[in-house]
């Protein structure tokens, strides 16, 4: 039976002033009490008893502990807080057994496969579960609090898995806010809130689809036991993720609820020394309910539709896309949104003239970019923009994400800690110091740049994997694995746009079959548009990917508008190119499905083959000086028509957006102007300035655009009073 009352936890019982006389009194009369005695004797007086009907006495002994060491209670000499040691887990100190043979499938494995609550009695079943943890689970041996229920996952006689659910994290910022209980509330029910501590699969254990299974399966069996054992119905579960290592992809699966990132403190960081990693928050509500149950109000939407041209204006726009960041300092958060206000009245000034030589703003500037408080990163300072940007996102019918890797040279930081190589000299031996950065831009269907979703800026190193260790090792271990990493970001993004059709759009780098593997699985959810690279082998056609493209029967004309091209000088690889003014080119469009095979190298070779669709594009006599077109599309869009066809080739044609915020990202921000003692302080500047190139590149094509837009959209009634004065001061005389 679910028990609904609201209840104190037992600390704050006993800390009320009339318990503290109780307790006082009663150690004065009866002096020979044992602390067990003295807690039982609580819990019957003060009714601490569970929902099974057993006396809670190993939470009110450690209650009595705790306020004894917090002086509030005076405990006998013999009776005082003792300093527990950690005792090692009892383990089997065996290896754990594996079933003879595992199935590549769930299905196949479905009749056997079973999951084995672990009681208090069972102590050889408890054994197996510690040394399976203790030596292959990455948090090895460490404790769980709280309610615990264990389970251990077997296939046939063999142990193939563990898992564990425990007491939820004490605090944990965004899941409260989401919850909406304030402190009283959350003492109430928290027992309700439970965490999934352990999740483990045995590295031999290779079976697709086997994590989202077990997950669903474990989540029915934990909602019964954990009634059954302690007689509390649970509500929420709640995991932590390290995206470090893991991308939680069997929660999405599993449809999991992300929720954003712990800021690294872990249960027991009294002192704030932020010693843990920070980890993706993902939750599970079994009780659909639970709001109106316990009375909690709704969350509030931090993702409603925003439309592009809001909060656009010099007075509103850094408080809008820097406001309310969580730096641990509220003088920080401040500091961040008027860096960003100076930066960008005058983006390619540096900062010290932007602020007319102002010694106190700079001396705040240069203090905010040393300060050595952990959660300045470059991913905290682009938070409250993605948040902004999703709003935008929610606004649009269909959105654009582009992706695309940019390299930021600094020749002439040579002596700058935390630098990477970028780029080649003409000999292709050595890079130049500098980062890589590599963004995902989002963009309507018209080009309007809406924010970036996600970025990362790394110190990479140009000397890569090559050859056979290239072949053998795994996306995960790869420097292209960002692409994967940002589809997945975009996938979980989706979520909270779900009236907007979001297409993923990326170049030739991309043309990776893994990502492809994930495209497939997501293709209704997030479609990809991929310029191929490769020629690849197909399995319905003797014919390779690139002579398949021009067989097509499926065929038409389609004029784009093609912008200006740059002049470029000569390189090694590339001759001289002329200035090329815009224009209009002709283009013959081939169309159709096509599946292609995995290559050959050693982890890819036994995959399944891939059904998708291409669009192949070319312009037959270009312009004199002009790069000619040739656009060998892949696509999860299902392309049956010329219509579609022709959408494809506008959602590609959109990738060079990202090409021009980066120009402005660099000659408009002037990001690679900056001279810092370490990459970390040029990251911070670097996330700063990328959020400037946005509204400059937004604010230029608006009034391209839209130019019966109302101005004060952008400008204040000052600056427009202003202008109205320079608009009649340079009118003609008659």
């Amino acid at each position: 039976m679910m028990n609904l009352l609201p209840r104190k936890t037992i600390r704050k019982n006993l800390l009320e002033p009339k318990n503290l006389d109780l307790i006082k009194k009663e150690l004065d009369s009866n002096p020979t009490h044992s602390m067990n005695s003295l807690a039982k004797y609580l819990c019957l007086t003060l009714e601490f008893i569970s929902p099974t009907g057993q006396l809670r006495t190993a939470s009110c002994l450690a209650a009595l502990n705790a306020l004894a060491a917090r002086g509030k209670i005076v405990l006998p000499t013999s009776r005082k807080p003792r300093n527990y040691t950690f005792t090692p887990m009892v383990r089997l100190h065996a290896p754990v057994a594996l079933p003879n043979e595992i199935p590549a499938t769930v299905r196949e494995m479905k009749a056997d496969l079973n999951i084995v609550l672990i009681t208090e009695n069972d102590v050889y079943l408890r054994k197996i579960w510690n040394e399976l943890i203790a030596t292959e689970h990455p948090l090895g041996e460490s404790r769980l609090a709280g309610y615990q229920v264990k389970y251990l996952i077997m296939y046939k006689e063999g142990y193939i898995g563990a898992a564990a659910f425990s007491s939820s994290a004490l605090n944990l910022a965004c899941r409260d806010e989401w919850i909406t209980w304030n402190s009283e509330q959350k003492d109430h029910y928290q027992s309700r809130v439970l965490n999934m501590s352990r999740f483990l699969i045995r590295n031999e254990v290779k079976c697709k689809n086997l994590a989202s299974h077990l997950l669903s399966r474990l989540l029915r069996r934990f909602n019964i036991d954990y009634q059954q054992r302690y007689g509390i119905r649970p509500w929420i579960v709640e995991t932590f993720v390290d995206p470090q290592h893991y991308q939680g992809t069997c929660y999405k699966a599993g449809n999991w609820q992300y929720l954003g990132q712990t800021k690294g403190r872990g249960r027991n960081d009294r002192y704030a020394q932020y010693k843990k990693g920070i980890k993706d928050i993902y939750i599970y509500v079994l009780e659909k309910n639970f709001r109106s149950i316990a009375n909690f109000s709704e969350p509030k939407d931090i993702y409603a539709p925003m439309e592009i041209t809001t909060g656009l204006g010099a007075l509103h726009w850094a408080l809008q896309e820097f406001g309310e960041i969580e730096l641990g300092d509220q003088r920080l958060s401040d500091r961040l949104v008027k860096i960003a206000y100076d930066k960008g009245t005058n983006p390619s000034a540096s900062y010290p003239q932007a602020v007319h030589g102002d010694r106190y703003a700079m001396k705040r500037y240069y203090g905010f970019l040393s300060n050595d408080n952990e959660e300045i990163t470059f991913d905290q300072l682009l938070s409250k923009h993605r948040e902004s940007t999703i709003k935008r996102i929610g606004s649009c019918n269909t959105a654009i994400a582009i992706q695309d890797t940019c390299d930021l040279s600094y020749p002439g930081l040579r002596n700058t800690k935390g630098l990477g190589k970028v780029g080649r000299n003409k000999d292709g031996n050595c890079g130049t110091p500098g980062l890589a950065l590599h963004s995902t831009y989002m963009v309507d269907d018209s080009g309007l740049p809406l924010g970036i979703i996600t970025a990362q800026c790394d110190a990479n190193s140009i000397d890569g994997l090559h050859g056979k260790n290239r072949a053998n090792t795994p996306i995960e271990e790869k420097e292209s694995y960002k692409w994967l990493a940002h589809y997945n970001m975009i996938c979980e993004t989706a979520r909270y746009c779900p009236e907007t059709r979001i297409i993923s759009v990326m170049d030739r780098e991309a043309d990776l079959f893994e990502l492809y593997e994930i495209a497939c699985t997501n293709k209704k959810k997030m479609p990809v548009v991929i310029r191929a690279k490769h020629n690849r082998r197909l399995a319905n056609s003797s014919l390779k990917l690139f002579e398949f493209m021009k067989e097509s029967p499926n065929e038409f004309k389609l004029k784009v508008s093609i912008p200006p091209q740059r002049a470029r000088p000569k390189t090694k690889k590339k001759p001289t190119r002329p200035y090329v003014p815009a224009r209009e080119a002709t283009l013959i469009v081939s169309y159709g499905e096509v599946t292609i095979k995995p290559s050959t190298k050693p982890l890819l070779k036994n995959r399944a083959s891939l059904t998708m669709n291409f669009v192949y594009a070319r312009e037959l006599c270009p312009p004199e000086g002009s790069d000619k077109i040739e656009w060998k599309l892949l696509t999860t869009i299902d392309v049956k028509s010329a219509e579609t066809a022709s959408e494809c080739i506008k959602y590609y044609k959109l990738r060079w957006r990202i090409e021009e915020f980066h120009r402005v990202l660099k000659s408009g921000c002037g990001v690679e102007k900056h001279k810092q003692d370490h990459a970390n302080k040029l990251k911070r500047v670097i996330a700063i300035d990328m959020v400037i190139a946005w509204r400059i590149m937004l604010l230029t094509l608006l009034g391209r655009e839209c130019p019966e837009m109302p101005a004060e959209i952008i400008f204040s009634k000052c600056e427009l009073f202003v202008l109205s004065l320079l608009q009649k001061k340079r009118q003609p005389k008659r």
